[in-house]
């Protein structure tokens, strides 16, 4: 029988344990981050870099440890320690991270974020394999094998973290918890591994500190902010409902992570953003349009308010891909049923795949202010995708916040060009066309009739209740200033969005 130096199958337990925690806090890690710094390739690059990096730095110190102090105390000492320093990745999140957040930009403050973090707990979960290697060895010849069982376990609870984190902690429970729940799992492990070493007195007092400590951070909550009224997590986004003062009057808004996503007031129907109310542009094309289709509900006031001014059959469907927004939106936007109004849980792209349905309005509204418009939905493809879901007199109205100016890349005059593509009729209305190299809401308006030409002299313009449609001729972009050659078309293949956001903003605050 071989001979070891701790019971194996504690520790492939243990190295399992360590393993998912590992994937817990990876997985959460995106959802601390990106309420500060968006869902972004930088935040998700950012978190995977640095627990990778902890984790072999780890390895090699556990290795060295290990070599040194083969002894199951060392083993639960440093998973002690990984459970402390997770605790305070919870205290530097709610205390600290709102307002030093606002500091950096979204390409170094993930990157700088994470290793604040999340580098110091994952080094000690990484020491965690090589001593267990160690400890489960005592022969040379076993190494081989010992080695294989030890990052089968951990490799297993990595996976059964990642799992647990995504399909069930992170849709049931605020991340604050889960990052203290996988703290506590840590440290009473740890204090269950070390408890042979220490006195009965001295141990019960560490366990009772530790419980102390957990529920004196469970208290612990971020900054008051009085003008947040509902705060929660869904599987896609952080998200808010903010009250605000407008110019009109007090209302509420929308926030996903970083970014507004739509608004009402309390005392009118009226929307306060607005860039929203270009919708009644397919009225200058097609003033009997019937089926409309809106990509990305929000807050669902722009369709709340179509339906309100139009009291004939029309068919208005709602895309998005968020489960939890329609429950926001009726509960502090004044969603309401209407046998009109389908309501549609899907992405956008996806849907549209699988649609047969062609549309007189097309409205898409997903953008945001730290990753733009997801990338599939900013392509050549994706606009011919549109464009085969179109009537032939429909039209399409898509916002995008960006600039427009001369500098190489730009997100603004890449998105124009690959709109142009597709959609040779189209026009482009800035709402504030005299400040185009400042960021702003542009309307991105394409019309599927060939035969169809802009005309500054129709009535309907100059009489149309919309002071939005009223200053269409004076805010279309003059695009004949831009020479857009140089710039690349976006495609599947290539739609570098993030980089192209993050570069605008940094650009602009400079």
């Amino acid at each position: 029988m071989k001979k070891h130096t701790a019971t194996p199958y504690v520790l492939y337990l243990t190295v399992f344990i360590t393993g998912a925690a590992v994937l817990v806090i990876e997985v959460t890690a995106t959802r601390l981050l990106s309420p500060h710094f968006g869902m972004t390739l930088f935040t998700v690059s950012s978190i995977l870099a640095v627990i990778l990096a902890a984790l072999s730095l780890g390895y090699w110190l556990g290795g060295k440890l290990a070599d040194r102090y083969p002894e199951p105390v060392t083993l639960y000492t440093a998973i002690s320690i990984a459970g402390v320093t997770t605790l305070f990745i919870h205290i530097l999140n709610t205390r600290v991270l709102p307002t030093w957040s606002a500091q950096l930009d979204l390409i170094s403050g993930p990157l700088v974020t994470s290793l604040i973090l999340f580098f110091i707990p994952t080094i000690f979960l990484g020491m965690v394999s090589p001593i267990a290697i160690r400890l489960s060895t005592s022969k040379l010849k076993e190494v081989g094998e010992v080695a294989g069982k030890v990052f089968f376990f951990s490799t297993v609870g990595s996976i059964a973290g990642s799992l647990l984190a995504g399909f069930v902690l992170i849709p049931r429970f605020p991340i604050s918890r889960i990052i203290l729940g996988t703290s506590l799992v840590l440290i009473v492990l740890g204090l269950f591994g070390v408890r042979k070493k220490m006195k009965a007195k001295n141990w019960l007092t560490l366990f009772i500190a530790t419980i102390a400590l957990q529920v004196l951070a469970l208290k612990l909550q971020p900054p008051t902010r009085n003008e947040v009224i509902h705060e929660e997590d869904s599987m896609y986004q952080h998200i808010r409902v903010v009250k605000q003062e407008f110019a009109e009057g007090e209302g509420l808004v929308l926030m996903l992570d970083k970014s507004y996503s739509g608004a009402s007031y309390l005392q009118s129907d009226e929307l306060p953003f607005p860039y929203t109310r270009y919708y009644k542009l397919y009225e200058l094309v097609n003033k009997n349009a019937k089926r409309f289709l809106y990509l990305g509900g929000g807050a669902y006031t722009t369709p709340k308010k179509l339906l309100s001014e139009r009291k004939d059959a029309i068919e208005v469907e709602v895309v998005e891909i968020d489960p939890k927004l329609p429950e926001i939106a009726r509960k502090f936007f004044g969603l309401r049923d209407d046998p009109r109004q389908t309501l549609i849980i899907a992405d956008a792209r996806t849907y549209l795949k699988k649609s047969q349905k062609r549309y007189d309005m097309i409205f898409i509204d997903v953008f945001s202010m730290d990753i733009g418009i997801p990338s599939h939905l900013m392509t050549q493809e994706f606009f011919q995708l549109v464009k085969n879901h179109l009537t032939d007199k429909g039209t399409v109205i898509m916002n995008v916040a960006a600039n427009i100016d001369n500098s190489t890349p730009s997100l603004g005059l890449s998105a124009i060009k690959t709109f142009r593509e597709v959609f040779p009729q189209s026009e482009f209305i800035a709402l504030r066309p005299s400040d185009l190299p400042s960021i702003q809401n542009i309307m991105f308006w394409g019309i599927n009739d060939a035969s169809w030409k802009f005309d500054d002299q129709d009535p309907r313009i100059a009489n149309a209740e919309s002071k939005e449609i009223r200053s269409v001729a004076n805010n279309r972009i003059d695009l004949s200033q831009f020479d857009t050659t140089n710039y690349k078309l976006l495609t599947d293949d290539y739609a570098p969005i993030e980089y192209l956001v993050a570069k605008m903003i940094r650009d602009a605050s400079q």
